[in-house]
């Protein structure tokens, strides 16, 4: 989704790192599973910006 923005993509090859930038940013929150598995979730910032591309 975030490539077809237009923008610069701001992920990269590492996933983890691509997240941290996202948190940065103010568009989404990383989370901690039980299981320790890395899960993140939209924030309110991140969500104004993916409803457009994904009703694209």
């Amino acid at each position: 989704m975030l490539e077809q923005g237009g923008d610069a993509p701001v992920y990269g090859p590492n996933l983890r790192a691509s997240c941290r930038r996202m948190e940065a940013a103010g568009w989404l929150r990383t989370l901690r599973a039980p299981n320790l598995q890395l899960a993140v979730e939209l924030t309110k910032a991140g969500r104004g910006i993916a409803e457009p591309l994904y009703q694209g």
